[in-house]
């Protein structure tokens, strides 16, 4: 017998004692005393008989019920309180929604052509504060796509979340009368990219493109590549020739100066972006403003490939532990091989282009090692 049925009997007791001291018969009272006393152990006994038969029909699957709990979750329960087995929505930690936005860029590579850029708007898509358009968008650079308005323009950028860098590429800015103007006029403050290799490496990348681009389109070759660097009659380099304009930087520079501060224009070194993946990643993610995350694990040489691909490296929250997620190499169009050219036209080419390139060096206040 549990305490709390004896402190119950106990009670029994107290009003058959309080109506023996108010009664004048004494052998009266002492009857009515000891019939509320039984009436009152009847009571406890049918109480406890019902709790008795609720156990003995109760439904078996409900044989683990707490029912202290069942009794807090109803007291709990209110107009504004939820309901038995329902959290309440400030009791709950919610994940903070992230709305994603397309934004106009903060950065924009502008070229040069055949001097790394798609290489380098996909190593720095790797980066999670970057949100990278992965297509050639040709806005600032094509009258027809410029008249669609900015609008149009925003709406072909990536979904980014807030804090991340907007970023596009299109090498067909770094030649574009028009694109410095209209690219400061839409945000005097974004930040340009502009990657450069040996001029007569990007030039005989450039003329290697075009052969394999015409043999894809059932297209004749373009041309002999010394008749067209230089000029039939004079033997001289044929500076109108398109890929030989392209390559004469300093030209194409002194525009974007005009328009941009130094400071707002980060140079990367093509060259050294093919065997030095890292050191150049780093030092566009300290222009950036970016908090470094390119490290030895983000790069790996691919020896059938000729050349560096990617690893996305993933940090796991909390553990700070860091794992190679994917691996991604260039399309099969990077890394082609340079059909062989004869020197006395290389030593042609190399001649033009030094003049150019001290004059690019001494405008940006760097220099590439283009020997």
């Amino acid at each position: 017998m549990s305490w709390s049925v004896v402190g119950r009997k106990m009670r029994c007791l107290r009003l058959p004692y309080q109506l023996w001291r108010v009664t004048p018969v004494r052998s009266v009272s002492v009857g009515i005393m000891v019939v509320v006393f039984l009436l009152c152990l009847a009571t406890l006994a049918l109480r406890q008989k019902g709790t008795d038969v609720f156990s003995e029909v109760v439904d078996p699957r409900l044989a683990d019920f707490d029912g202290s709990s069942f009794r807090k979750a109803l007291l709990e329960t209110g107009p504004d309180r939820p309901k038995a087995g329902q959290a309440n929505d400030a009791s709950v930690k919610k994940e903070p929604s992230v709305n994603k936005t397309s934004k106009l860029p903060g950065c924009i590579i502008v070229g040069a052509r055949k001097c790394g850029t798609r290489a380098l708007i996909e190593f720095l898509a790797l980066h999670p504060d970057v949100a990278a358009a992965r297509k050639e968008i040709h806005f600032f650079s094509n009258d027809t796509n410029y008249a669609k308005g900015l609008k149009w323009y925003r709406s072909l950028m990536p979904r980014s979340k807030p804090g991340q860098l907007t970023m596009e590429k299109t090498p067909r800015y770094f030649v574009s009368p028009a694109a410095p103007t209209r690219i400061h006029r839409m945000n005097s403050s974004v930040r340009i990219v502009i990657a450069l290799r040996h001029p007569v490496t990007r030039l005989v990348s450039d003329y290697t493109q075009l052969c394999y681009n015409n043999v894809a389109r059932g297209l004749a070759p373009p041309g002999n590549f010394t008749q067209l660097v230089l000029d039939e009659r004079t033997g001289a380099v044929n500076s109108d020739y398109t890929p030989v304009l392209v390559s004469t930087y300093d030209l194409h520079v002194a525009r974007w100066l005009a328009v941009f501060p130094r400071r707002q224009i980060h140079f990367v070194d093509g060259d050294r972006l093919i065997t030095q993946p890292l050191q150049e990643s780093r030092r566009l993610e300290a222009f950036l403003g970016l908090p470094p995350r390119f490290t030895e694990d983000s790069f790996y040489f691919n020896a059938s490939r000729g050349f560096y691909c990617m690893k996305r490296i993933v940090t796991v929250k909390g553990s700070g532990e860091r794992f190679a997620h994917t691996e991604k190499c260039l399309g099969a169009g990077k890394g082609r091989k340079h059909q062989p050219i004869e020197q006395s036209v290389l030593k042609k080419l190399n001649d033009y282009f030094q003049h150019h390139n001290e004059i690019l060096f001494k405008m940006i206040g760097q220099r590439f090692d283009w020997r």
